[in-house]
């Protein structure tokens, strides 16, 4: 019987018999490899090879795999973490200037949300690490310029600000902790803007939870949001400690 990674399933036990069988069960390629490390250890290198650890009798070693028989594979695993640890301090770094402005009401930091919006940042489309297709990883000024659309009296969930995102795109998805972390500098950023006397950015307060319950973690606040949104003639309702559009469903933007 072989295991998930080629490798065939042999019973715990000492001495050279269970050796032999594991030697003996092993297929293709390998089982020259194993034979070859049988009673020690073996390094070979090739330049149009992967280098593979071998673990043999305790030991560790190295051997070589031939193209095409699981090279591609750690390849491909490679390549995913790989993008996965610059999408991880990509991300890491932008949380770490999400902390905010001095505008009346809002959050401290150091550094307002206006310089956050990064207009020069675009767009980018790559593979999920989780097999669902390909996607969008959004900018801030691109989620402003989606919520820009949601007309006066109307609302937008987060899932919906996400599909419409990556539907623009031709992507299958998009990175939904990006959209929340630009969704609050935006939000900060409008904030600003209003306090300074002008045009906001984007009307962000048109954006809620998918249930109807304004988000706690805008920068200016739920209740800040809820006066937005009652100025626009929607009714707000405290529901278990958390503020909720009532009968948000029949004003969704569809």
């Amino acid at each position: 019987m072989l295991l998930a990674g080629g490798n065939p399933q042999i019973a715990k036990a000492d001495g050279d018999a269970a050796i032999q069988a594991y030697i003996a069960a092993t297929t293709g390629w390998k089982r020259d490899l194993v034979r070859s490390l049988d009673g020690g250890s073996a390094w070979r290198e090739s330049s149009d090879r992967l280098l593979l650890p071998v673990v043999w009798g305790g030991i560790s070693s190295g051997a070589c795999a031939p193209e095409g028989d699981g090279c591609e594979n750690l390849r491909r695993r490679r390549r995913a973490g790989r993008i996965k640890s610059r999408l991880n301090n990509g991300l890491r770094k932008l949380y770490l200037t999400m902390k905010t402005s001095s505008s009346p009401g809002m959050k401290r930091g150091r550094l307002p949300w206006l310089t956050k919006l990064r207009p020069e940042m675009q767009p980018m489309i790559i593979p999920d690490l989780r097999g669902r297709g390909q996607m969008l990883l959004p900018t801030p000024m691109l989620v402003a310029e989606e919520m820009a659309t949601i007309p006066k009296g109307s609302l937008l969930s987060f899932p919906m600000l996400r599909t419409r995102l990556a539907r623009r795109f031709h992507a299958d998805l998009t990175c939904p902790l990006m959209t929340g972390i630009f969704f609050n500098i935006v939000a900060g950023a409008a904030e600003e803007q209003l306090a300074a006397g002008a045009e906001p950015l984007s009307p962000y307060w048109r954006v809620v939870i998918e249930n109807g319950t304004l988000s706690p973690k805008t920068p200016a606040g739920a209740e800040r949001q809820a006066e937005h949104l009652r100025c626009e003639g929607h009714e707000i309702q405290l529901h278990r400690d958390k503020l909720r559009v009532i009968d948000y469903r029949k004003n969704l933007l569809m």
